[in-house]
């Protein structure tokens, strides 16, 4: 039985009113359909990535603690609260599948791969694994991304959509150091808001800034 995962509950209910409901058979194949909602899993907090004896370091607001090592960073990932049971239920209709096919959203960006190889790596799958490319959900386009689906051997394979996606969240992570040091700066003069940087608001304060200069 093939299963398919979608990224969230709405995306379900579509594909299973393109293909016929939330199981059965669509072109002489068995299929099930799951759905996530949204990111299952997170990056754990900055001292919880670092060996024991900098947790104290990643962990206080201090610009004598920065810049951050990117080697310093272990990457783990847990659960995201509220998650348990949406894991827990792909994970038993998995434990039946031939084939998991990722159905998740095409995003230029890589997130909806991410999204799904957050969720295949941590149920232990190691099975056949597929990708349904789709420009909208409308019905023809589900049958047709179902029909044409492309096996993927990893998670590194085909686009880089994945990739892509992996390296937007682990420099989100590292421009975090950036708000720490924008509000201590703050703080010393003596404001009291947390000032938050990143890809967005980064530039979105410079330009701010620039006008009011």
């Amino acid at each position: 039985m093939i299963v398919i995962l979608t990224e969230k509950p709405s995306a379900g209910r579509n594909f299973a009113k393109a293909l016929g409901g939330n199981r059965g058979t669509f072109d002489n194949e068995m299929y099930e359909i799951v759905s996530a909602r949204g990111h299952l899993f997170g990056l754990l907090p900055p001292e919880m990535q670092v060996s024991e004896n900098l947790s104290e370091k990643y962990k206080t607001w201090d610009m004598n603690n920065l810049p951050w090592k990117y080697e310093d960073i272990q990457w783990k990932k847990g659960k995201l609260k509220g998650c348990s049971e949406t894991i827990e239920n792909i994970k038993k209709e998995v434990v039946k599948a031939s084939e998991v096919v990722i159905a998740t959203d095409v995003d230029p960006s890589g997130e909806g791969d991410l999204l799904a190889w957050e969720i295949i790596s941590y149920i232990g799958w190691n099975g056949k694994t597929s990708r349904m490319y789709f420009v909208d959900e409308s019905e023809k386009s589900i049958q047709n991304a179902f029909r044409e689906r492309k096996a993927i051997s990893s998670r590194k394979e085909e686009s880089g959509d994945y990739m892509k996606a992996e390296t937007r969240e682990r420099w989100d992570y590292m421009s975090m150091q950036f708000t720490r040091a924008a509000t201590l700066a703050a703080k010393g003069k003596g404001f009291k808001n947390t000032v938050r940087q990143g890809r967005l608001k980064s530039v979105m304060v410079y330009m701010v800034g620039r006008q009011l200069d």
